[in-house]
């Protein structure tokens, strides 16, 4: 089970600061973009998206969310013993024998075999209480849905059964992300509308609808609907370059988004090397001049990437230092010849600003080739959370 850890300073070498505030601020700059009318459903899944599950539920219901979105029921217990009062909408799949747990508790469910719909029925007969579902409908990532094809049977079987009760039918962009060109994204609205025409064909119109994720929550007003669920601009960021040159093309007002999260440690030893050393494992760096090195007690086991070895830099006094050598599984060396006055104990910035300098999970992203959600989410769930500035 995740852990979220009590406020209070650094009590390690290597921690994580959450601003709450940012993340409060965030929802509220989200719920002007949607209006009063559509529910505000932050995804807490993955830690909070490294942020920590309690503390940002707790930040975020603050700022306003009507709902939390998780992935396991594992999140969904974390989020519902906070007792906030707001829905838990479980997106990923239960494990055999997790239904009753999740029909007792109330959460609600996403659905997409038809198997799963007689051992939720089970469950909601031994629970005393209907099994809450929302039906997720294929329209073009082919990752979890229902066909389209498929829903007449699957709203016939809810229909018949008392202890499945339809609350909400909604699906996922594949492609709104990563372009500027958004003509997929729209076909898969257009298959959204097909399939809530079948339901309300057959007299069985869901309450509520949802597709809107952070890139369409900011983009397009008619992918509301009735729920909207941000992830990554919840804690305060942009889902990606391309999404914000949309949104300055199409004139929408871009709501003023702040990251919340720093992740640090300290200086753990300094030492002195000669030029022609190499550093690290495989002899992959070699030092052109004489030089300071910092160890620091951070490696990939951590979520530092092996990725940034040689390629990535840290804030150490406000001055940008590089990797030097490969990044191990628990330690990373960083040189440092060029900082006055490094002392052992000095903190350093891995993620977060540090005097004028700053350095981003977009930045982090570049040097691994990847995206800065798995930046984010890849901080080990063992790193110490605190707030910011405790």
């Amino acid at each position: 089970m995740i852990a979220d850890r009590a406020s209070g300073p650094p009590a390690s070498n290597l921690w994580v600061e959450i601003d709450s505030s940012a993340l409060a601020s965030n929802l509220r700059a989200l719920r002007e973009r949607i209006g009063r009318e559509v529910l505000l459903a932050p995804v807490v899944k993955s830690n909070a998206y490294g942020h920590g599950i309690q503390r940002a539920a707790r930040a975020f219901r603050s700022g306003g969310a009507d709902w939390f979105c998780v992935h396991s029921l594992a999140e969904a217990e974390r989020v519902l013993e906070l007792d906030l009062g707001a829905t838990v909408l479980l997106l990923g799949p239960l494990a055999p024998g997790e239904e009753g747990p999740a029909v007792s508790r109330g959460t609600h469910l996403s659905v997409s075999e038809f198997e799963q719909l007689s051992s939720l029925s089970a469950a909601a007969a031994a629970c005393g209480r209907p099994a809450f579902l929302h039906l997720k409908v294929e329209t073009g990532t082919h990752r979890q849905g229902i066909d389209i094809e498929d829903l007449p049977r699957f709203l016939q079987r809810v229909r018949e059964d008392s202890g499945l009760e339809l609350v909400g039918m909604h699906s996922h962009f594949a492609n709104i992300e990563d372009t500027t060109q958004h003509e997929f994204a729209q076909a898969q609205v257009d298959r959204f509308e097909s399939a809530l025409a079948v339901a309300s064909q057959m007299e069985c119109s869901p309450r509520i609808r949802h597709i809107a994720s952070s890139a369409a929550s900011l983009l397009f007003d008619h992918t509301h609907y009735d729920l909207v669920r941000p992830g990554i601009a919840a804690y305060g960021y942009w889902p990606s370059r391309e999404t914000l040159v949309s949104a300055q093309k199409a004139g929408v007002t871009t709501p003023q988004l702040r990251s919340a999260l720093s992740w640090k440690t300290r200086v753990t030893q300094l030492r002195e090397i000669s030029a022609g050393a190499f550093v690290g494992y495989g002899c992959t760096d070699r030092l052109e001049r004489d030089t300071r090195l910092a160890v620091l007690p951070v490696g990939y086991a951590d979520g530092f990437r092996r990725a940034f070895s040689s390629v990535g830099h840290v804030l150490i006094r406000g001055r940008r230092c590089p990797v030097r050598g490969r990044v191990c599984m628990n330690l990373t060396m960083v040189d440092v010849g060029h900082v006055e006055g490094i002392a052992l104990g000095d903190e350093v910035v891995l993620l977060g600003r540090q005097g004028e300098e700053e350095i981003s999970a977009e930045t982090m992203a570049g040097w691994a080739g990847t995206i800065h959600y798995e930046i984010l989410a890849s901080i080990a769930d063992h790193v110490p959370r605190h707030a910011a500035g405790r």
